[in-house]
């Protein structure tokens, strides 16, 4: 695919395993300079099942840079904690692609709704159908 500037991706990523790798390296693929990865913050998973099995932001964010920066060393990773479906494609007039996977798809459209309510530019989405 053509390479986008800045490209955006979200989710728990909690106990990364062989899906999320999929989904982060699609990312990094398709991001020429700056890949932006949101993580559900822990306020936001307050009713998730088996909360008391998820590891916490800080440890979810270390591994999920670690292999980006395995993965593919020398782009930059913007890594922030997210507390909606949002986080910065809300508001980062940069953010030209989306990375999704068939089950946040419904987020997806989301964000395109709210890009054309505050007039940022549309995102070239990629639904990326992951294995759990």
């Amino acid at each position: 695919p053509p390479l986008f500037r800045v490209a955006a991706l979200g989710g728990t990523f909690d106990h990364l395993h062989a899906g999320h790798k999929i989904l982060l390296s699609m990312g990094a693929w398709v991001a020429r300079e700056k890949l932006i990865v949101g993580i559900t913050d822990d306020a936001l998973l307050r009713k998730k099942a088996h909360r008391e099995v998820l590891e916490n932001v800080a440890l979810r964010t270390a591994r999920t840079r670690a292999f980006l920066e395995r993965f593919k060393p020398g782009l930059h990773y913007d890594i922030v904690p997210i507390s909606d479906v949002y986080g910065p494609t809300a508001w980062d007039p940069d953010v030209q692609a989306l990375i999704v996977s068939k089950e946040t798809l419904s987020g997806a459209a989301s964000i395109h709704r709210l890009r054309q309510e505050k007039s940022l530019p549309p995102l070239h989405t990629f639904v990326i159908d992951v294995i759990s």
